[in-house]
């Protein structure tokens, strides 16, 4: 088995780290202190068995993860995963051309071969596995010790385990020598002891036990006589004892006997119940307070039995009359609010128009309604206007104008006139003039200076051609002005007459306008002096007027609907009303309607409601009387039948018949209640009398006779006769108890001593305690044999599996470490020649055999610490070597303490074992990573750093661990 590839998750410091194809010989780890190579090591270690819940390996961040996909010796693929402490997950990695189930998963244990302690101890060399007592327990000593001595010497571990089985088991029957005194013997021993000494007493008490036994016949007897004097005295005791109780009831069934029989003729086989009785006197009183409340309704309302009647047939219509009083009242209040709304409109609208139009009174509304304003466009109106104004405004304006364009025009012609008058030979003359001044003075002051002289002739000459020049130019701009005035003067002309052709089209238009604006006035009705301006708003004056009018009549309209309404409803209401009364508010003067009348006519219908109600309740009263009489005579019908009730002519009558019946009622109730008082105080003697062994007491003990009851209840009464009261029955029943306690007390005597003699003979019962005393030993002596059986058997097992031991080690000795021998020769260059385990051959440990002719054999302790070392490395490859299937080897640093001639030749062993098994080697020291390469071992290096692995050469990291 190979690890092919490596990735640990979260596990102590390594996190996130992957290990890619893993050399399949020797793998090289190395690090510096503390990298985390230990860490490493931990999750290779427990990588195909499962983290354990120790406190020993590093903490995770959240939890332990970690997975690898192995190669098997037969090429199979599968990947193993870690998470937490859960068991591995195995699964197998399908090749490329192969089909596999999904989540197919395999048992660790069957690609393993082996548990997880030998490969812990076994394949996990670090120098803790190479020293002798490393911290483990003696039971995983031994079992280690069977590992390394090869196969066969695991299975030899369970014959010591089954000899100590069997052992303790006899040792706790009967300890190590089987004394019969001892551990599960000794309580069976100690029974048939005592059973020899209930034998040896039970043969000197024969006479005593006659005697005691004729002495508890005699105290039997007396026991059984007082025992019954007991019974009766107790049965006295029961019969005093209820009548005592009971003695104030008898008493009392004398009285009500008495009473009774001399009360016969009070007797009514069918009395009225109390609730009746009750009822009737209820009944009565209801009858008595509705006559009079019916009578004084009656008279406080007065009026005769037709109209209470008449009002009782028209109660339906009174309600529907009463209900819409409410409505009509609205209907009234909202006519009055239409009236005085319609007055106010009509005084605001004959204001309107009286300021619309001074010449307008209320006599002319009709006329402007007649006024056609529909066909009147009010914005056509209101253009005219504006139209009209903004042309009188603009012929205003034009004719301020004209009159500024002609001042302007006349103004603009008296400047081109003087312009006209400038000319330009006058200027050519000035010029001629000045230039022959300037050549005569020249010519004069050339005979006084030459030069002067010419200078100024010419200069003067040239100075006014300059100048005259500069004048001729300025006068033909001028001629270009006057020329550029007349066209300007033509134009101001021309604008001044198209002003006046613009002024007399505006005065056609405003001369237009106006015949239609009093057009406008006379279809309005309104002078003609009337301002234009004002059309618009007395148009809209004139239609708010006809609007109003309008409204006006609408007004009106509904008065008069609401008017014809209420005057029907007031005639219905009058013609109702006048069935009951020919003179109530004085109906036939008040023919007409009006918001008064009809109030004087709903109070008088609420009036007549007030008294439909009043006769109302006289009906319901009168009703509730009927009803409460005819109750009553059905009781009294129902108890006394000989009577005629039904004749009953008048209140009073009913009322005497009433009161003679409630009063022979509660007479016949009386007797009833004394007879039921009777039958009471009866049965409650009878109950105190119900159990068996009170009616014994009385001596009366047949339970199904039919009249048990009255015989009982008769022997009571005739036992309290001899009784003259109930102090006495108290005292004898006293005297009784006391008597009664004495027998119980002798009683309790002769029982305790009756008790006494019979412990005496069943202690002097010679024959049973022999018997007895014979069945102990024998039953002791029975278990006894099965202990000694079981003892026997459980300590030849252990003597015959401790010899059968002892004899297959002797036999296995010279057989055994052959290999572990070759290797640890190899390794020490021919020190030593073999190795063998010392004896005991579980409990001990090994030893080195010298080279040379004597052999001699050093134990471990007599060995240096790197020659110890070596043995025990040498052991562990040889058996490492001999278990199939090959698994990873891991080697945590254990060549610290070996020199370099050793080191090179475990290496060398190494290299050979590299060929079939994968082997870590965890190192801090360059040294080893220079011996492996000098080895020339086909080798694979990786570098670890604070929990970083990156894949390297030796040369790196021989030089990375050589820092330190």
């Amino acid at each position: 088995m190979k690890i092919k590839r490596l990735y640990i998750e979260d596990f102590g410091i390594l996190r996130n780290q992957i290990l890619e194809d893993l050399h399949p010989g020797i793998v090289v780890i190395g690090g510096l202190n503390r990298a985390g190579k230990t860490t490493l090591m931990q999750v290779l270690r427990y990588l195909g068995y499962g983290f354990p819940q120790s406190g020993q390996l590093p903490p995770a961040t959240n939890k332990h993860k970690a997975e690898a996909d192995i190669i098997l010796d037969s090429g199979d693929i599968y990947n193993i995963s870690l998470s937490g402490y859960g068991q591995p997950v195995l699964k197998r990695i399908p090749l490329t051309e192969e089909k596999t189930l999904n989540d197919e998963i395999i048992n660790v244990e069957d690609i393993f071969g082996i548990d997880d302690f030998t490969y812990r101890q076994l394949f996990t060399i670090t120098l803790d596995e190479l020293n002798r007592n490393y911290g483990i327990s003696d039971h995983e000593k031994r079992k280690l010790q069977s590992i390394l001595l090869g196969a066969g010497f695991k299975d030899i571990l369970l014959l010591p385990q089954l000899k100590d089985e069997f052992y303790k088991e006899g040792d706790r029957i009967g300890g190590k020598r089987g004394s019969p005194r001892v551990k599960q013997f000794k309580s069976h021993y100690l029974s048939i002891e005592k059973g020899a000494d209930i034998k040896r007493k039970a043969l000197s008490q024969v006479e005593e036990y006659k005697e005691k036994q004729q002495e508890l016949e005699e105290k039997k007897s007396l026991y059984q006589q007082i025992g019954k004097e007991l019974e009766q005295l107790q049965n006295e005791i029961v019969r005093l004892d209820i009548i005592k109780n009971n003695y104030k009831a008898y008493k009392d069934i004398q009285t009500i006997e008495t009473w009774l029989h001399s009360n016969q003729d009070k007797h009514w086989d069918k009395v009225p119940s109390e609730y009746e009785l009750s009822r009737l006197e209820s009944l009565r009183d209801e009858y008595v307070f509705l006559y009079k409340d019916f009578q004084d309704k009656e008279i406080e309302l007065g009026l005769a039995l037709d109209n209470r009647k008449s009002l009782l047939d028209n109660k339906e219509e009174m309600a529907s009359l009463i209900e819409g009083i409410s409505g009509i009242n609205e209907r009234v209040r909202q006519c009055t609010e239409q009236e005085e709304e319609y007055n106010r409109k009509r005084q605001q609208l004959v204001a309107k128009i009286r300021e619309t139009n001074a010449a307008w009174d209320e006599k002319d509304m009709e006329d402007l309604v007649e006024i056609k304003t529909d066909n009147i466009s009010h914005s056509r109106l209101s253009g005219l206007v504006d139209e009209y104004r903004d042309l009188v405004s603009d012929h205003k304006n034009h004719k301020a104008n004209l009159v500024r364009m002609q001042e302007e025009y006349n103004t603009f012609q008296d400047q081109a006139v003087e312009l006209e008058d400038k000319k330009p030979w006058g200027e050519v003359k000035k010029y001629f003039y000045t230039s022959l001044a300037f050549i005569l003075l020249g010519i004069i002051l050339v005979f006084i200076n030459p030069f002067i002289g010419t200078l100024l002739g010419l200069g003067g000459i040239g100075i006014t051609a300059v100048y005259y020049i500069m004048t001729y130019l300025n006068s033909r701009e001028a001629r270009g002005a006057v020329q550029a005035q007349k066209q300007q003067l033509e134009a101001r002309k021309s604008r001044v007459e198209a002003e006046e052709k613009l002024i007399k089209s505006i005065e056609k238009q405003i001369e237009s306008i106006k015949t239609e604006l009093d057009e406008y006035k006379q279809r309005l009705d309104l002078s003609i002096d009337v301002p234009d301006s004002t059309l618009p708003g007395h148009l809209l004056r004139i239609r708010d007027i006809q609007e109003g009018i309008g409204e006006l009549d609408e007004i009106y309209n509904k008065i008069q609907e609401d008017r014809g309404y209420l005057e029907e409803q007031y005639n219905r209401y009058r013609a109702f009303i006048s069935q009951f009364t020919q003179e109530g508010m004085h109906v036939e003067q008040a023919e007409n309607y009006s918001p008064e009348n009809w109030s004087r006519l709903a109070a008088e219908l609420n009036r007549w409601n007030n008294y439909l109600k009043e006769t109302q309740g006289i009906y319901v009263l009168q009703q509730k009387i009927e009803a409460v009489e005819q109750e009553i005579i059905e009781i009294l019908e129902k108890y006394e039948t000989t009577l005629a009730y039904q004749d009953l002519q008048n209140r009073q009558d009913l009322e005497n018949s009433i009161a003679q019946f409630i009063d022979r009622s509660q007479e016949a109730m009386e007797y009833n209640r004394q007879e039921n008082r009777l039958r009471e105080i009866r049965q409650s003697v009878l109950s105190s009398m119900s159990s068996d062994g009170v009616r014994r007491a009385f001596g009366y003990s047949i339970s199904n006779d039919e009249g048990r009851d009255e015989k009982l209840l008769n022997i009571f009464m005739e036992i309290c006769s001899s009784y003259a009261s109930q102090e006495e029955v108290e005292e004898v029943y006293s005297a009784k108890c006391r008597e009664r306690e004495d027998k119980i007390e002798e009683l309790d005597r002769l029982k305790e001593e009756g008790q006494k003699l019979e412990d005496v003979l069943e202690r002097l019962a010679t024959t049973e305690n022999l018997v007895r005393g014979q069945r102990q030993i024998d039953n002791a002596r029975a278990e006894l044999k099965i202990l000694a059986h079981s003892y026997a058997v459980n300590m030849t097992a252990a003597f015959l599996l401790k010899e059968a031991e002892e004899r297959l080690l002797q036999s296995m000795k010279d057989s055994i470490m052959d290999s572990a021998g070759n290797i640890f020769s190899q390794m020490t260059n021919g020190d030593y020649k073999g190795i063998q385990p010392a004896e005991p051959l579980l409990d001990g440990d090994f030893e080195a055999i010298l080279s040379g002719e004597k052999s001699r054999c050093q134990t471990v302790d007599m060995l240096s610490r790197g020659t110890r070392e070596q043995l025990y490395l040498s052991v562990r490859i040889s058996r490492i070597m001999d278990i199939k299937p090959n698994l990873p080897v891991i080697i945590d640093d254990s060549f610290a303490n070996f020199d370099s001639r050793h080191l090179g030749q475990s290496i060398g062993i190494l290299s050979q074992l590299a060929k079939t098994h994968q082997i870590f080697i965890l190192t801090c020291h360059g040294e080893l990573v220079d011996e492996i390469a000098r080895a020339q071992c086909q080798a694979q290096y990786w570098k670890i750093d604070r929990g970083r692995i990156e894949i390297s050469d030796y040369d790196k990291l021989s030089s990375h661990l050589r820092v330190s």
